[in-house]
Parts: C-alpha cells; structure tokens; sequence
C-alpha cells in the first residue's frame, strides 16, 4: 500500500467520528471524567496496601518529611502518619485497609461499569446516526451506482462496518484513554521512587508496541477482506430468496446449494484469517508480559538488594509494575482494535464518497399544462454502444403516446430519460419549456405515476403499499382502487384493505399485484403516467383485467405507454415506433399499418389486425 493511501486510511476513522461524535460532545465529556476518574481509582487499588506492607513487613522507615520526599519506600508510614494510626495495633490497621481496599476496587468497578454504559450509549447513537446518514446517501445516488453494486456488499456497509466504526469510539476513549492515564500515573510512582526502574519497566512493556505494529496493517486488511466476503455471501442469499421460484422450476437447488456454499467456505476461510490476526496477539501479549514481568521482578530485587528499595517499596514496586504493562498491554490491544476499524472506516469513506453524476436543480416543478418534449437525444451506457440516437419526441397534455419495438430498441431507456434516472449524453427534454436539470428531482418525479413491468410490493398492509408514503385520504384511495379495477379482489381478501401482503406481495398473483400497482400510480393524482409494459408477463385473464385498469386510468390523463403487446395501444393518441434506438416512424395505428414495416411485422408476429 501507498504512503498516500495509508495516509487516507488514517484520516478515515477521525473524520467519520468528529462527524458524528460531535453532536454528542457533552456526554462524552461525561464518559471522559468518568474514564478519568476510573483511571485515577485503579492504581489506588495498589496504594492503599501500602500501610498494611508496612507493618506486615515490621519495616521501621521513617515517614515522608514532606511531598517531595514522599515515594513507595515510604508511603505505608506516611499514611498511618496522616491517619494517626498506630502501627502497635496492627488488626486497626488491617481492618482498615481491607474496608479501604474494597470501597477503592467497588468505586474503580462502578465508574468503569458507568464508562462502559456511556459508551455504549454514545457508540449505538454513532452507529446508528452512521447508518442513517449512509442510506440517505445511497438513496441520493442514480440507478447506474446499483447497477454496478451487488446488494449484499451495499448490505454489508450498513452492517458491519457502519457498527465496526460506531465501537471505534470505546476503544479510543475507554481503552485508549483509559490506559494511557493509568499507566502515567503508575509511572510517575514508580519514578518518584526509582527512576532506573520506572524507565526499565516502560521499557519491557514497550514490547507491545511492536507486536501491534506487526499486526495493523495486517488486521486492516483482514477485515475488509472478510466484510467484502460477507457482502458476497449475502448477495448470493439475496438472490436465491427472490429467485426461489425460478430455482424450484429448474430443480437448481443443488447448483445454488453449491454456488452459496464456496461463498459460505470464502467467508470462513476470510473470518479465519481476521480471527487469526486479530488473536494472535493474544498469547504474544502474554509471553511479552511474562517476559516483563520477570525482568523487573529480578532487576526489582537488584534494587532491594542494594538497598535502594524497602521491603515494602519492592512489594508496592511490583504492584505498580504491573499496573504499567498491564494498560500497556491493553493499550496496544485497543490501538490494533483501531487498526482493524480502520478498514471498515476506509469502506464507508469510498461510500459517502461516491457523489450523484445528476446535480441537483434549484427550480421547483409544477403541474404539466402544456407538453413534455425530447428533443435530439441521445444516450449510451458506461462503456456500451449508443442506446439512443437523436430522438425527438412530443407528449401533450391529455394525450395517450405508445412507444413500441422490437426488444433492445431502448423503450424503457426513454422511459428512465424521462424519470431522470439517467441524463442524456446529449440534447434535452423539456418540460413546459424548462430544462428537467433545472428542476429538483424530487418534485419533477412526483409529477409522475408509474406502473412498471413487475410490480414492486412490500411486507406491509395493501393500504400501505397504495397510499406509500403519502397521507391518506380515503375518498381518493377508494377512487383509485376503483380506478385500478381492484375493488372486487380486495373486499375478498380476510383483512380487506389491512391485510398484510407478505414479502415482495407473494400473496397476490401477478394481476392483483398489477392492479395494486395501478393504484399506487393514479393514487398521487400524477400530471403524467407511464406503463411500462404493464402487462408483458400476464397471462389472458389478468390481461384483460388489468388492460381495462389501464384503459381506465389513461382516460382525460397524460401517458405514456411502453408496450410489448401492440392490441393494447392500437387505440392511443400517437404510437411511435423505436428501432436500433431512433424514432423509425410515429402515428396512429392504422397509419403506421400502411407506413412501416416495422410495425407492420410486429403486429403480424402478434395477429394484430
């Protein structure tokens, strides 16, 4: 890797969390005091021995003269100094450093327990503030971004690295900070008592830091490596859920079985590796403890040998000094956690920093009253030959246009030109006379309603995938459904209007699901409506019944017709027919029947007179 992709790996995770940390400054602040103080308690837990190692020790040093005498050789007699407590009673001093020693450690456990739940607090907030800002992005991106995107990585995102990056929060703050804070304080002890020792402890536990710097860049890429095999994973799940009829039709449940399983076995083996670099540090860790510990313990006793420490002052020695390369240890623990954050940071930023190829317009849209017009355009896909050439094309208000083909002609292209989905490559489509790129997008397409191919239901009531979204008015909800000739299946259904469809609305067949489409459509009163081959995968009967939905709902509105079958849009106002992209030829049916060949093949390929 790069120095200056490392650099943007490390501006990663700071950014994302002053982003979202932010708005939650004061609690942690009060998750840093609590830290603070939970810090400050745990080498107390040492200190207050300090009397009883005096007298168990039968030591006859003499106390501190003052603050700068004061150190570890002689803290215990300074304390039963301060205390006025005489060291002839030795059960008085016991029984007070046990109650003294239990209310420090139960005090130093409620603070770290209280750090902890605020940190959780915070944290939750930061990832779910993450997350929610994430699927505004994504929602604000164009079609081309998901048709380059498989969804279980898109999933992923949301998941793991969103939740990785919110818990980067306890490590920098609880751990990182936590750490730090006790092991100056143990150092500054140790120091005050003997120096050589204090920079020789340091020093053996500075171990860890080696150790975590082996491992960082490693973790990093272990955990994006392993997320990215999860959002491959979930998108061949995805996929064989929605395809489940498809996979039963074909008896593919073996090749499915066996294509999710190598992704199940990637996904181990890359969980595997991440639990292999993640884990190992741990008995690393433990031998460099053990390794430290023992050189001060030895270079400890050198010391009280020579009589530079107190029986006392090696006892309390040895307490501190492991109260140094303990948070040391954990520090480098928590460093490396940051580390592995890092890479699910690195694949939020490249999220949030893919931006929308459609600007924004700053006009808001009314009402069509005059004519939707496509002037000279032409469009192309990323790195794919021209869709559309140089078409033209003019819809009026109130007026029925059917746009017809043979497939790959770009009929559904013009359709997603005219949602602005896409922009063209060239020339414009007017509205009333104005740039749609003028217009905001999101009230340009509420101006329309439409009905796609396969109708998109989701796991709610049939109420609320008519009215989606949108307050209710129950006087235009019954009109619609009316409308849509849904009236007489619904009354049928056990919840009428309340029945919870199930997912993707499987519990409706696919003319019900199109009639419900259909209502969704006129429901939002749209100045526009397009049908996009509303009907293609109908068989006869829902057919019939959705074509008179449709040619109910095409009466006195404006519309746009993407038709496959040509007996359903013999009767509209225009008919145009697409071929390899261009405007071949536009009229009524019985013109075109005697002007295009085209036409006239498609209609004789269906037996339409």
């Amino acid at each position: 890797m790069n120095k200056a992709a490392k650099k943007n790996d490390i501006k990663a995770l700071p950014f994302l969390l002053s982003k979202y940390a932010s708005p939650y400054w004061l609690k942690i602040l009060l998750l840093l005091v609590l830290s603070l103080l939970a810090a400050f308690m745990l080498p107390m837990t040492a200190l207050v021995l300090a009397p009883a190692l005096h007298i168990i020790t039968l030591a006859s040093t003499a106390p501190a003269s003052g603050l700068s005498d004061l150190s570890l050789n002689n803290l215990g007699p300074t304390m039963l100094s301060i205390l006025q407590l005489d060291a002839g009673e030795p059960w008085n001093i016991i029984l007070i450093v046990i109650v003294s020693y239990v209310v420090v450690s139960v005090s130093y456990a409620a603070l770290n327990f209280c750090a902890y739940l605020m940190a959780m607090h915070v944290r939750t907030h930061v990832a779910r503030d993450i997350v929610v800002d994430l699927f505004q992005h994504v929602l604000s991106l164009p079609l081309s971004f998901f048709q380059h995107r498989r969804s279980g990585d898109i999933m992923s995102r949301f998941t793991e690295d969103a939740r990785g990056t919110g818990y980067a929060l306890d490590s920098i703050i609880r751990g990182v900070l936590q750490s730090f804070i006790q092991v100056l304080i143990s150092i500054a002890l140790l120091v005050k008592t003997e120096p050589i020792l204090a920079v020789a402890a340091f020093f053996f536990g500075a171990g860890h830091f080696v150790i975590t710097r082996l491992l960082a860049e490693r973790l990093k890429k272990r955990m994006v490596a392993q997320n990215t095999a999860l959002g491959d994973l979930s998108s061949v799940l995805q996929e064989a859920l929605t395809a489940i009829r498809v996979i039963k039709s074909f008896a593919a449940e073996l090749f499915e079985l066996k294509r999710f399983t190598a992704e199940a076995e990637k996904h181990r083996s890359m969980s595997m590796q991440y639990a292999l670099a993640k884990h190992i540090e741990e008995p690393l860790r433990f031998a460099a403890d053990a390794v430290a510990v023992s050189l001060v313990l030895l270079l400890t006793f050198q010391a009280m040998q020579a009589g530079r420490l107190s029986l006392e002052g090696f006892g309390l020695f040895i307490i501190l000094s492991r109260q140094v390369i303990s948070p040391i240890s954990l520090l480098s623990t928590h460093v490396l956690a940051i580390s592995g954050m890092l890479g699910s940071a690195e694949r939020l930023i490249e999220f949030f920093n893919i931006s929308s190829t459609l600007p924004e317009g700053s006009c808001r849209a009314e009402e069509m009253t005059g004519a939707l017009i496509i002037r000279n355009v032409s469009f192309r896909y990323a790195g794919k030959k021209e869709v559309l050439r140089q078409i033209n094309l003019t819809i009026r208000k109130g007026e029925t246009v059917a746009v017809v083909g043979p497939s790959g002609s770009g009929k559904s292209t013009l359709a997603d030109l005219m949602l602005r989905f896409y922009d063209p490559d060239q020339g414009d489509i007017l509205l009333d006379g104005r740039d749609i790129r003028s217009l905001q997008q999101e009230s340009y397409r509420k101006l329309f309603g439409v009905v796609p191919q396969e109708c998109q239901l989701f796991n709610a009531s049939l109420r609320d995938n008519i009215l989606y979204g949108r307050d209710c008015n129950e006087k235009l909800l019954e009109q619609s459904i009316a409308v849509a000739n849904a009236s007489s299946f619904i009354s049928e259904l056990p919840n009428g209007l309340d029945t919870a469809l199930g997912e993707r609305g499987l519990r409706l067949s696919g003319g019900q699901r199109q009639r419900i489409a259909i209502a969704r459509a006129v429901y939002g009163c749209p100045s526009i409506l397009i049908l996009d081959e509303a009907t293609s995968s109908l068989d006869t009967e829902s057919e019939a019944l959705v074509q008179g939905a449709i040619n109910e709902v095409v009466k006195a509105k404006t519309a746009l017709v993407i038709a496959h079958r040509l007996s359903t849009v013999r009767h509209a106002d225009k008919i145009v027919v697409l071929n390899r992209g261009m405007v071949e030829v536009e009229g009524t049916h019985d013109e075109l029947m005697k002007r295009s060949v085209t036409y006239k093949n498609l209609c004789a390929a269906q037996l339409v007179q």
